[in-house]
């Protein structure tokens, strides 16, 4: 795909970036170079598989059911932590933000 300086220009400026001269033409070519790659990965042909679906199961995406359940990591930590950090069924801690 051929990139002209008013492509880099329109690319530079929606990135707000000032460029060089030299810059430009030098931004041209690692574009045109980059979109050639594109171009190349387009004509790849991997049967079986659509754009976006590497690493689902078979069946698609699986969501685990929600389900309310009681916690209990409090009443096995709260037993061991010092009294003093205590205030009812939570740790205090030292303030940190004024």
């Amino acid at each position: 795909m051929a990139v002209t300086l008013e492509d880099v220009d329109h690319v530079a400026r929606l990135a707000r970036l000032g460029l060089a001269d030299e810059e430009r033409h030098a931004l041209r070519a690692d574009l045109e170079s980059i979109l050639g790659y594109v171009d190349l990965l387009r004509e790849l042909e991997i049967p079986g598989e659509g754009p976006g679906v590497e690493g689902l199961p078979e069946d698609g995406c699986r969501e685990r059911l929600d389900e309310v359940r009681q916690s209990q990591a409090a009443d096995l930590v709260l037993p061991a932590a010092p009294t003093v950090d205590l205030e009812g069924r939570f740790f205090r801690v030292p303030k940190v933000l004024d």
